[in-house]
């Protein structure tokens, strides 16, 4: 490499002007993203990286050793709200970070602060890091050491001084340390240095390379974490095969090239947002400027959009989208270096003896502006502050479930319970045991004997498992989704329920007991009619509600039929929580999922279900409307109806379970 040169450092203006634009968008993006900021845990991966910081342990795949330790360093820092607040807020710093350093990249080369606001505001309040800024999640401190790294790589193919390169390899290194996907950004910025420099000093590589790899030895944390055999452990990587295929990602390889590339593109362009879609067409004009100005700049920063982009397009999982979010950053560079010689051309004297002299003022405001457009498109559905549902779906499992019992459950819809359950000891009495035991808790004595128990030949460990645990008295119930499978070869039966599922050792008689008088009945389709529902427990907002089910058969039970309960006002009309969204819409199959194809015409039959009311159900009598949805159809009732009034249900004015 040449000797580092300072002679060529940008100006004091464009420093002034990246530092400007770095603290207006940071500040701003914190401001908005502190005010919608998830209170708790949310559904998704979250709880889970939650706990596993919270108690240094092993998260899913790839293992995340800067975060779980940052993690649990910022929560031990910042003693304020529930420790998944924390971590939320952590989200909201990094992805902030992220932002300043975007806009203070832009603002540097278009030597404008307005250049380098538009591309912090554009990226800030798009719902796809807007998404990952307000909740427990890996993806805002993944932007922020990449958009670091290629930042610093900026600053040395400007000035030449090796400082910054040293800087953008350690941040990359870091970047590999937390998310591997960062490793997508190596051929960039080594493109990069050898263009600048097509001999370097081998020495300097040397120093590169080992700024760059140090970081990694930060993946020593797993096998040392997991020897300590914490409550969250997941694959038990202490062994060096075990480590490799936890790290390396190997359990989620299926999933590269699973996902059809169209359908990825229109998802990744509504959580772009539309005022960056619209924009978007300026960034071929300042990639343009790039070519012009700055080739090298333009080389690696179109390398490194593509990588990422195409892995995201790539990648078949359900955030896949915030794979995209460094390509996007670099998408909001351009526009804004796109924008920036529109705003020249209108301040030239001729234009502005066209035009007025009020032009370039006038344009330079509404491009300030221009960041407030996906604010408000935005700001509603990206509001967390008020989300609870994940919370109280968790808190309206754990109290359904039974005394003494275990709880099965898998995966990201379970990983609130287990939260629950381990950080907040919120029913201690109930054993979580997620279904593959990919989170492993400490059980009790009693549960980890029936755990060694050896299957029965062609029986699952996990049936053996479950029914080893009804065996000895133990009941055990199931939180959606865990899948169906095959419990009758363990001698159980899955009874679904509303909230929970339940597993018991004989199927249950859902016919009409000796209890009391049916209602009349009214008929929903040719084969089926309803008879109401009673009410079985008292309702509090945040709570689960006991609701009894009357039905009727009078022909062939109908497959695939989903029994979907509402709250609403007696003229039908849907409560709405803060959000706007309706306060029940709890869905099951007909018939708890005991067959009934072997019931007669006539015969009636009952089921029990918990529902589980928002902690926003204003106090008061409702009603609960009751339809049966079938295969993208409704069964009509009378008066071309789709839901027939069921039962009241009064909502006592009491607080959420668990505050």
């Amino acid at each position: 490499m040449q000797p580092e040169n300072r002679a060529t450092a940008p100006p004091t203006s464009a420093r002034a002007a990246a530092l400007v634009a770095a603290l207006a968008a940071g500040f701003a993006s914190f401001a908005v993203y502190a005010r919608t900021l998830a209170p708790t845990v949310d559904s998704g991966d979250g709880p889970e990286l939650a706990a596993a910081a919270l108690t240094l342990g092993v998260p899913h795949p790839t293992g995340y050793p800067l975060y779980s330790l940052l993690g649990h360093l910022w929560t031990r820092a910042i003693p304020l709200g529930d420790p998944a607040w924390r971590l939320n807020l952590l989200s909201a710093v990094c992805a902030a970070l992220a932002v300043a350093l975007l806009a203070a990249s832009a603002a540097r080369l278009a030597r404008s602060v307005t250049a380098g606001w538009l591309a912090g505001g554009l990226l800030a309040f798009s719902p796809l890091l807007w998404s990952q800024a307000t909740v427990v999640e890996v993806y805002a401190l993944h932007l922020l050491l990449v958009v670091g790294a290629l930042g610093a790589w900026l600053r040395f193919d400007a000035d030449g001084d090796r400082r910054w390169l040293r800087l953008a390899a350690l941040l990359g290194g870091l970047g590999m340390a937390h998310h591997l996907t960062t490793a997508l950004l190596a051929p960039a910025l080594v493109l990069g240095v050898f263009a600048r420099h097509p001999r370097p000093d081998a020495r300097e590589v040397a120093r590169l390379v080992g700024l760059a790899t140090a970081p990694l030895l930060l993946y020593a944390y797993l096998p040392l974490a997991s020897a300590r055999d914490p409550a969250v452990d997941w694959g038990n990587p202490e062994t060096w095969h075990a480590f490799w295929y936890h790290v390396s990602g190997a359990q989620y390889r299926a999933f590269l090239g699973a996902s059809d590339w169209l359908t990825s593109a229109r998802q990744q362009l509504r959580e772009l947002g539309a005022p960056l879609a619209l924009f978007a067409p300026l960034a071929l004009v300042g990639a343009h400027r790039l070519w012009v100005e700055r080739p090298r700049a333009l080389a690696v920063t179109a390398l490194a959009a593509a990588a990422f982009e195409i892995h995201a397009l790539s990648y078949g999982v359900v955030d896949a989208g915030a794979y995209a979010l460094p390509a996007a950053a670099i998408l909001a560079l351009w526009t804004a270096l796109g924008v920036q010689p529109i705003v020249d051309r209108v301040g030239r004297p001729a234009t502005l003896w066209r035009f007025g002299a009020a032009a370039h003022p006038a344009l330079v405001a509404l491009l300030v502006a221009a960041p407030a457009l996906p604010l408000v498109v935005h700001f509603t559905a990206q509001d967390r502050s008020r989300d609870f549902r994940a919370r109280d779906a968790s808190l309206g499992a754990l109290g359904a479930a039974p005394a003494g019992g275990v709880l099965l459950t898998q995966g990201r819809t379970g990983y609130g319970v287990f939260y629950a359950s381990l950080i907040e000891a919120v029913r201690p009495d109930v054993e979580v045991v997620d279904m593959f035991l990919r989170i492993r808790p400490r059980y009790r004595a009693p549960f980890e004997l029936l755990r060694q128990r050896p299957p029965r030949d062609g029986v699952p460990r996990d049936l053996a498992v479950a029914a080893a645990a009804v065996a000895d008295g133990r009941p055990v119930v199931l939180w959606p989704d865990v899948p169906d499978l095959d419990w009758a070869s363990a001698g159980l039966y899955r009874v679904r329920g509303g909230v929970l599922d339940r597993l018991l050792p004989s199927p249950p008689d859902l016919r009409r007991g000796a209890d009391g008088v049916w209602p009349s009945y009214v008929p929903l389709g040719d084969a089926l009619a309803f008879g109401g529902a009673r009410v079985r427990s008292a309702a509090t907002p945040g709570s689960t509600v006991e609701v009894e089910y009357h039905w009727e058969l009078r022909g062939a039970a109908p497959p695939d039929a989903q029994v979907v309960g509402l709250l609403a006002r007696a003229d039908g009309t849907l409560l709405p929580d803060a959000n706007g969204r309706a306060v029940l819409r709890d869905a099951h199959p007909l018939g708890l999922g005991v067959p009934l194809d072997g019931y007669a015409p006539g015969e009636r039959f009952r089921e029990t279900v918990e529902l589980l009311l928002s902690r926003d159900a204003p106090p008061g009598s409702w009603l609960l409307w009751v339809g049966v949805h079938q295969r993208e159809r409704w069964l009509p009732a009378p008066g071309d109806r789709a839901f027939i009034p069921a039962a009241a249900i009064v909502v006592e004015e009491h607080a959420a379970n668990g505050g």
